[in-house]
């Protein structure tokens, strides 16, 4: 027996996709468009989900748990709460499993004595960074982020200067770079001029973040840094990129980018970097993921040592009370 459809309903489905669907369809794609044109802004969201493999096996846990009690399926269900367990404790020992996996990829090399130093660092960074700003003597910029590079042969205490205010930031360049002498514990200051067509701190296409995060998305930038190469100003982001290894997302060291005062990015791999004049004397390899690679040397005799024997660890002594990882960086 056939039914025949009235012509209203075909009249009220056309209608509802004219409706409902199509536009739903359109915002849902222009959605898609602006999200992906602005993934710069998310990749902070985007990264802590993507290194962290077992939050999403939680969040899929959830999701088969609310299908599965709907179902009244409690074979499904048991084997779900199992799972949820083993992704909440992946999640605990997240960083454990991913130190332990490092110290099994890498391959130390013990010194038994201080290497030669041609520079020692004098100048601490809370007082660089006092002398930088005293000499900055200009009400449209800041101090920015100080790293130790080697400038003229001695190490320095370098930051960019940054446009301070929201319209210069949206509006204005980095226009240069300031310089503190560290083998000195004397006030001994330059300021290097530059227009910097991208850089730190500035709005929105011109911002080294949204530059680099658009040439490759699912890594991480180590500390930015500026280097001199004769007059001109480089800088230099180093990559942490990350391979998986179940059940973790484990960082290496993938190179770096080197960006020139016109805003050409360059991407430089680890032995390119390791065999480019421009960075001899000074670091390429990013200073966090150094500092994971003696922080995992823990599990270099196994967990058990780790938690309870702590035979032959190695601590990196922080100064207390400031904002100064450099002490266990010197120059060789």
């Amino acid at each position: 027996m056939h039914r025949k459809i009235r012509p209203e309903g075909i009249q009220l489905g056309l209608r509802f996709r004219r409706e409902v669907i199509i536009p739903a369809a359109i915002f849902i794609l222009l959605s898609i468009m602006l999200a992906y044109f602005f993934r710069p802004w998310f990749h902070g969201f985007v990264m802590s989900l993507y290194t962290h493999p077992p939050i999403i096996m939680l969040m899929l846990v959830v999701i088969a748990a609310v299908l599965s009690a709907r179902q009244r399926s409690y074979v499904a269900l048991g084997i779900v709460f199992l799972l949820g367990v083993a992704a909440f404790a992946f999640i605990v020992l997240d960083q454990a499993i991913v130190e332990y996996y490092v110290v099994r990829q890498t391959h130390y090399h013990k010194v038994f004595s201080i290497p030669d130093s041609d520079g020692v660092r004098l100048l601490p960074k809370a007082v660089a960074r006092r002398y930088l700003e005293d000499s900055l003597q200009k009400s449209r910029e800041r101090v920015g982020g100080l790293n130790i590079v080697d400038i003229d042969s001695r190490l320095s205490w370098v930051a960019p200067r940054i446009p301070d205010g929201l319209i210069l930031y949206l509006t204005q360049k980095v226009n240069g770079i300031l310089v503190a002498d560290a083998e000195t514990t004397q006030r001994n200051t330059s300021m290097i001029s530059r227009s910097l067509a991208v850089g730190e701190e500035i709005g929105i296409a011109d911002n080294i973040y949204w530059r680099l995060f658009k040439e490759r998305y699912l890594v991480d930038i180590g500390d930015v840094y500026y280097l001199r190469d004769g007059r001109s100003i480089l800088t230099v982001a180093p990559i942490i990129a990350y391979r998986f290894s179940l059940p973790v997302m484990v960082p290496y060291y993938d190179g770096v980018y080197v960006i020139d005062e016109g805003g050409l990015v360059t991407h430089l791999s680890p032995d390119e970097a390791a065999a480019d004049p421009r960075f001899r004397g000074n670091r390429a390899f990013p200073e966090s993921l150094a500092r994971l690679y003696v922080d995992s040397y823990r599990y270099h005799l196994g967990i058990i040592n780790a938690i309870f024997l702590h035979e032959d660890q190695v601590e990196i002594a922080d100064v207390a009370g400031q904002d100064n990882t450099q002490p266990f960086l010197m120059s060789t």
